[in-house]
């Protein structure tokens, strides 16, 4: 048995059903993993699983005893600025952002962590590794970390020296995709450190269904995402228009966001209101039913004005899943987990128009949708399931077989 300890800025988040299912996995496959996080996640709502394995008590949320990080964060951030000088911008606009996950997680672990327990430390984010780094010169443990979106892509683009210390300290580096693979290389990582690590879903909780044009009524396109730019709702909202005057289609989007009145007004302004539904945040049980009452999912994320990025966004695997066919864009990580052509198609970022012709290919091809759909969730049950993940994490561990 692995005694794992998973280090992390919040838990249990609702939107990092990742790592909960990370925990659960090792902790079903006879493995002990303990939490340790700053804080606990805000939302009121909870993983059902949290209670079910009794996370609650493997869950310590340390002490911030501001007074002895002081010195660690002034020499910590001279070292820094020295290494990276674009790292004063970060100081500057947010000073605690900045230097307290790193420098006062790392005073309050005196008195509430124990390295040598532990045959594995694992960090989730690389702003959580760099706080954490110095526990890998502390302890025989294996030290890992992994990356999973913005910590891979703008705060590599504002501040590519950040990790240099944490890539030589880390035993393993995990990344989602050999796109993200070859970002962290070309800032310093060592190639030989880098392992690619698929998210795990609860395959189980999402219904195979098989999709057929309804004989009568609309064909409902599904958008599920934060509203924020690189998600790249607003060349959805243009597709929809584009296509119209054609079919008969309904759109809905779940989620909320600092964009949503704009993509509203971009709605009116194509003249699709009517067919085009912002129905603000979903819940999990809500995402399923939507996933399941709709025919198509539509995701073209892009690349931010501000470099942030996809990782390998959860809900296209959530979305094979069920068997929905996917309209996508070849961006981050999207292409290494969605078959271009198989389980939907995949057109470059910010091109509206690929997104129509993309959509016009399904729909004036409908028998098609039970094979794509088949093609989708046989990848993510191989690729994806909890159990799969977990095997794969124990040999990242060093520890399959034990």
């Amino acid at each position: 048995m692995a005694r794992i300890a998973f280090l992390l800025k919040s838990f249990p988040k609702l939107s990092e059903t990742f790592i909960l299912y990370q925990v659960t996995g090792l902790l079903d496959a006879g493995h002990d993993v303990d939490v340790f996080a700053l804080d606990a996640a805000t939302e009121e709502a909870s993983h059902t699983e949290v209670a079910e394995y009794g996370l609650g008590e493997r869950t310590t949320y340390v002490d911030v005893p501001m007074f002895r990080a002081s010195a660690r964060i002034g020499r910590n951030a001279f070292r820094d600025l020295l290494r990276d000088p674009t790292y004063a911008k970060s100081l500057i606009r947010n000073r605690h952002a900045a230097v307290s996950l790193k420098d006062v997680m790392a005073g309050a672990l005196d008195r509430e962590f124990d390295p040598d327990a532990y045959d594995v430390i694992h960090a989730h984010f690389g702003p959580v590794g760099n706080a954490f780094a110095f526990l890998a010169a502390e302890s025989a443990a294996r030290f890992v970390v992994s990356f999973y979106g913005y910590d891979a892509s703008k705060f590599l683009d504002n501040h590519p020296a950040r990790y240099l210390d944490l890539f030589k300290r880390a035993d393993i580096v995990t990344v989602l995709s050999e796109e993200m693979r070859n970002r962290i290389i070309d800032v310093g990582c060592p190639p030989s450190k880098i392992r690619v690590m698929s998210l795990p879903i609860d395959v189980q909780k999402f219904e195979f269904r098989t999709r057929a044009a309804p004989n009568d009524g609309p064909i409902r396109l599904l958008s599920v995402a934060r509203l924020v730019e690189k998600k790249g709702i607003e060349y959805a909202v243009d597709a929809v228009a584009g296509i119209a005057d054609e079919y008969d289609v309904e759109y809905i989007v779940a989620g909320d966001g600092p964009l949503l009145d704009d993509l509203v007004r971009r709605a009116e302004r194509r003249g699709i209101s009517e067919i085009v539904e912002f129905c603000g945040w979903v819940n999990n049980d809500g995402v399923t039913r939507l996933m399941s009452n709709s025919h198509i999912l539509l995701l073209p994320s892009i690349t931010a004005r501000d470099g942030d990025r996809e990782g390998t966004p959860t809900v296209l695997l959530e979305a094979q899943a069920v068997g929905l066919p996917i309209v996508s864009t070849r961006h981050a990580g999207i292409p290494e987990i969605v078959a271009d052509g198989e389980a939907g198609y995949l057109v470059p970022e910010r091109d509206a128009e690929g997104l129509i012709t993309a959509l016009r290919r399904l729909l004036d091809r409908s028998d098609d949708w039970p094979e794509i759909g088949r093609s989708g969730r046989a990848y993510v049950e191989r690729k994806h399931a909890i159990d799969t993940v977990a095997n794969d994490l124990l040999d990242i561990y060093g520890q399959d077989g034990e």
